[in-house]
């Protein structure tokens, strides 16, 4: 439970986004093979404490490399349709939020459409160096924070990982169920 000061001070504790972001990876572990992604996102709601989490999610395309609704796009969707007020929540994301922008999705950059919506703080458990680095998503307006928790931090990175074609431990045949699964095996047991 969240102190009801914290969400006056803005400051919501370590401790406690290590938890979200274990949660999240959690629900990511647990979804069905085929509701399955690399990036997980949920939103917290400071005031019920209640977590909206959600996955990337293919969406219909004429594209050869398909189309993604991104994990935080369909976090938010959940957020907004349970009535979240994003002055008093706090975005977690397993991958920092995109900034490029993008033919592979349907929609604006997440970093944006989560600024203009209002959601400013966010903890991740890895900033995606491709996007932009910790200070450049500061200077854009986000209240960001990086997972301390060694363990998390090792599945965040090993999640996004997959998007590296030259990484050098790629396996031949290597489905992304299958990569999936076996990072996601490493989620410890609590916090």
């Amino acid at each position: 439970m969240i102190d009801k000061a914290l969400l006056e001070t803005d400051q919501v504790p370590l401790e406690k986004r290590e938890e979200l972001l274990y949660e999240i990876l959690k629900y990511l572990r647990d979804l069905p093979l085929d509701k399955r992604s690399v990036v997980v996102a949920g939103i917290y709601d400071l005031e019920t404490n209640q977590l909206y989490a959600a996955s990337s999610r293919e969406v219909p395309s004429t594209s050869e490399y398909g189309m993604w609704n991104h994990a935080e796009f369909e976090a938010m969707k959940l957020a907004f349709e349970n009535g979240v007020d994003p002055s008093k929540s706090i975005v977690i994301t397993s991958l920092s939020p995109c900034v490029v922008e993008s033919n592979r999705r349907p929609h604006d950059a997440c970093a944006s459409m989560l600024l203009e919506a209002g959601f400013s703080k966010i903890h991740t458990g890895h900033i995606d160096i491709r996007q932009a680095t910790l200070e450049e998503y500061r200077e854009m307006g986000l209240n960001i924070t990086v997972t301390e928790n060694q363990q998390l931090a090792r599945i965040c990175v090993a999640l996004d990982r997959f998007f590296d074609p030259d990484r050098a431990d790629r396996k031949k045949g290597e489905s992304k169920q299958g990569y999936i699964d076996e990072v996601l095996s490493g989620i410890p047991e609590g916090v």
